[in-house]
């Protein structure tokens, strides 16, 4: 461990599935050549973490949200909330009272995570009683997801922002979307806003020459996505020199996996697999993906620069907007359920079978991006 190296504590609270904390510790594999990181997990441990001599991995004791009505619980089931803030916020204390760090970044909040509130103030006051001169930011993707609430939620955002933070790292290439698109007072925060290009987990900066006669199915955790894949199904005949190899995710429901067994009885070109260990250098050798339009698997395809179908979730726009985005620049084709019937889906894959890579180099530096920033930033406030 390097003792010249600045002090940094990255905050991260991961509550229904795991992207947030994927992202997160992208850009801290990045950090850590820069920085001494500390990593503050707040969700249960899932067996992701770094292997970096300056990187440190610290578990409060996890909460999680119900998806039927976004209250706190404890995954153990033993304590309550409440129980469970009082033991992170001791937590929390010891650590800052450990060193003197010269960063704090909170992922998401203070763009969302409202419930935690309490926990991250106190944590930046604490820290900021330590070094009055600490660099506090905010780590936050490309898209809010809207709420109902929308012009109250952005007042309070854009007020703690002004209050207790110095930069706003906006993980997206500006080119393809710009954070005022989905946060109105976005305008009032321009000073403190930093786009450092997208994250992803491994920059490549060519694709394979050799790619297989393959076509790749895959859903991300399976719980949206069966008319797809279902509707995909029925291009198999159609297109006998390619070997289909579907991915139904973890959680696809029952139905599907009995129709995807049945198919590949019959079906000499279809296989299921269960699990990728490397998705992202699968999908760099295959002909052509046809998948979900989730932020980590969008950045897979921009990062392998791999032909590409995608079918948004329509419950928010933040799936439909990026992936709208991406297809104008000629870097992804998208479907939606009006496209599902055979004729269609067969001439759009077609297209991108014989379609070849744009020109249009999209910033998938994000994490690079973030800590030559923070780094830039230190050095300047220690010369003031």
């Amino acid at each position: 461990m390097s003792a010249n190296k600045p002090t940094l504590l990255f905050y991260c609270q991961h509550l229904l599935g795991i992207g947030h904390l994927t992202r997160s510790l992208a850009i801290c594999d990045a950090l850590a050549a820069d920085f001494e990181v500390h990593f503050v997990q707040g969700g249960p441990d899932v067996g992701k973490t770094l292997q970096a001599p300056d990187f440190h991995h610290h578990f409060l004791t996890p909460l999680l949200m119900k998806e039927s009505d976004s209250s706190l619980y404890d995954p153990a089931g033993v304590k309550s909330p409440e129980e469970i803030f009082e033991l992170r916020q001791k937590s929390i204390k010891d650590l800052v009272a450990s060193k003197k760090f010269d960063v704090v970044i909170t992922e998401l909040f203070p763009f969302g995570r409202n419930k935690f509130k309490p926990e991250v103030v106190a944590m930046i006051k604490a820290l900021r009683e330590v070094n009055p001169q600490i660099l506090v930011a905010t780590s936050v993707r490309d898209i809010l997801v809207e709420k109902k609430d929308s012009k109250e939620r952005d007042r309070k955002m854009a007020a703690l922002v002004q209050d207790y933070y110095d930069w706003v790292l906006v993980h997206s290439d500006e080119r393809i979307v710009r954070l005022e698109e989905t946060f109105s007072l976005a305008n009032e925060l321009t000073a403190k806003m930093h786009y450092t290009g997208f994250v992803t987990e491994t920059p490549k900066s060519e694709k394979h020459t050799q790619r297989r006669k393959e076509i790749l199915i895959s859903m991300g955790g399976g719980v949206v996505g069966d008319e797809m894949v279902l509707a995909v199904l029925k291009t198999v005949p159609h297109f006998s020199e390619y070997l289909f190899r579907v991915v139904p995710g973890p959680y696809a429901s029952a139905e599907l996996k009995e129709t995807l067994a049945a198919l590949s009885q019959t079906a000499a070109n279809l296989r299921i697999e269960k699990f990728l260990h490397n998705f992202e250098e699968e999908l760099s050798q295959v002909a052509l993906s046809i998948s979900l339009a989730g932020y980590n698997t969008m950045m897979n395809i921009l990062n392998t620069k791999t032909p590409a179908i995608v079918y948004p979730y329509m419950a928010n726009i933040e799936q439909n907007l990026r992936a709208t985005r991406m297809a104008g620049e000629g870097l992804m084709s998208v479907i939606y359920d009006s496209d599902l019937d055979l004729e269609t889906l067969k001439s759009k894959m077609t297209a991108q079978l014989q379609a070849t890579w744009p020109s249009f180099e999209v910033n998938l530096k994000g994490s690079e991006g973030s800590s030559q920033f923070l780094l830039k930033k230190i050095k300047e406030r220690s010369l003031t």
